[in-house]
């Protein structure tokens, strides 16, 4: 696992064990909390977070848990935002799946693309309430 903090800047890169979900939700809520989110938008954002992961796992990885998962979660001034990058299968998010509804539920705006250099990457935008 790699951790790297700066001020409104958290990155991780971790294995695709599962066990490891509770540093991706530990990593939300204290940026989040530190930042101004209030509790309710600070657990939506996690278990956004924590839902879009467990996609990856098991639809990218197929499940491996040796695979990497890079996360960079970052604030500004009026929204965060968490980029969840993998170098699995290349694939879309099924809007209409109970999986996909679960992710987008707890944040505002879901961006997915597909880098050139391939793997697949993942944006999620929380916006502070009163924005």
């Amino acid at each position: 696992m790699f951790l790297q903090v700066n001020p409104g800047k958290v990155i991780l890169a971790l294995c695709s064990d599962p066990s490891l979900l509770e540093v991706v939700r530990g990593a939300v809520r204290l940026l989040a909390g530190q930042h101004g989110f209030g509790e309710a938008e600070t657990l939506n954002l996690q278990h956004a977070v924590e839902q879009a992961c467990r996609i990856i796992f098991r639809e990218h990885y197929a499940g491996q848990r040796d695979q990497i998962l890079k996360l960079c979660l970052q604030t500004f001034a009026d929204r965060m935002e968490i980029v969840l990058e993998d170098s699995g299968t290349p694939a879309q998010l099924d809007a209409a799946s109970p999986d996909a509804f679960l992710v987008a539920r707890g944040v505002d705006r879901v961006m997915q693309e597909q880098p050139p250099e391939g793997g697949n990457r993942l944006t999620l935008v929380k916006y502070r309430s009163g924005r």
